[in-house]
């Protein structure tokens, strides 16, 4: 990450460095040894990189590219997304619709799902901020830095590995923490590895759950396809549930959050009950084996909904 007037602190590989010195046109300097000095003592001589080791240690921490007016702070489409979660409603002009099928439109996508889909396409784009902690290890009677460790989280869904959308809301969740400016791909490759393929966006503030699918997106350089919005998963469920048959009128998928999505099967209340409890039973055991649906969603939660004709 690269600094304004005042320099934010970011953790590079060997320990904590200063953005500024490192990506400066007039690069700071560092410390070799010289010949012991008249009375004995060794002190210190100034040399400067050469342009191919600053090239070395600009590509080394990911900071090659870095915008110099990033200090650390949200940048612009994450802290949009983040707004969308915080936000009572959307604006007009954020709301999207998706077909049913032919069956009219659907409710306006939820600020749940429209605030997730905007985080994943914020930090497929835009560095995230992520804490990093540093094994200790002793050789002969000095301390080092071992290997970088990732920060993991609990959440409903398991274990996340944790990333931020600005060094202040890291600072508000583990002030002792370093940071360390990154791209989310290479976070999600590392999760997919770690936990099973989740992060989690500020914990300890909005605690915003990514769940399996959409990182295994940001980990290929794919766009992710919520199942939300996905019309094939849709028909291939509506298949499986057989909708239009035995009472069943048809279904919804939505994201509850922390990594839940919810399949509703809208079931006719007027319809025969023995023979419509016998439908619905085959169409949820036939949908919760669909590997289709097991890779389009991290957990799913399947809900027979009883709802009269109009």
């Amino acid at each position: 990450m690269t600094t304004g007037p005042e320099p934010v602190g970011l953790s590079g590989e060997g320990g904590a460095v200063e953005g500024k010195r490192l990506l400066s046109s007039q690069p700071g300097p560092v410390s070799g040894p010289i010949p012991p000095s008249e009375g004995g003592a060794a002190s210190e001589r100034i040399v400067r990189p050469d342009a191919e080791q600053r090239e070395k240690i600009a590509a080394r921490l990911g900071l090659k590219n870095r915008d110099r007016s990033d200090r650390g702070q949200a940048l612009p489409l994450t802290r949009a997304a983040l707004e969308l979660f915080a936000s009572e409603t959307l604006d007009a002009n954020e709301k999207e619709t998706s077909s049913e099928g032919g069956r009219g439109k659907a409710p306006n996508e939820s600020r749940v799902e429209a605030g997730l889909n905007a985080l994943v396409k914020a930090i497929s784009s835009e560095r995230v901020i992520v804490p990093v902690e540093f094994t200790q290890t002793t050789q002969g009677d000095k301390e080092k830095h071992g290997a970088i460790e990732f920060v993991r989280v609990p959440t409903p869904a398991g274990d996340a590995l944790a990333i931020y959308s600005s060094v202040q809301a890291l600072a508000h969740d583990r002030p002792w923490a370093r940071p360390m400016a990154y791209d989310a791909f290479k976070v999600c490759l590392a999760a997919l590895v770690e936990t099973s393929g989740r992060i989690v966006v500020d914990p300890g503030s909005a605690q915003i759950v990514v769940p399996r699918p959409a990182v295994a997106a940001l980990a290929q350089h794919d766009e992710w396809l919520p199942a939300w919005k996905d019309a094939e998963l849709v028909s291939h469920l509506r298949d499986l549930a057989g909708v239009g048959r035995n009472g069943i009128l048809d279904l919804r998928i939505s994201y509850e959050g922390e990594g839940l999505f919810r399949v509703d099967v809208l079931a006719d209340a007027a319809f025969e009950q023995g023979m419509l409890r016998s439908s619905l039973d085959s169409a949820l055991r036939r949908m919760g084996s669909s590997q289709r649906l097991i890779a389009a969603v991290d957990r799913v939660e399947l809900t027979p909904r009883l709802v009269r004709k109009a």
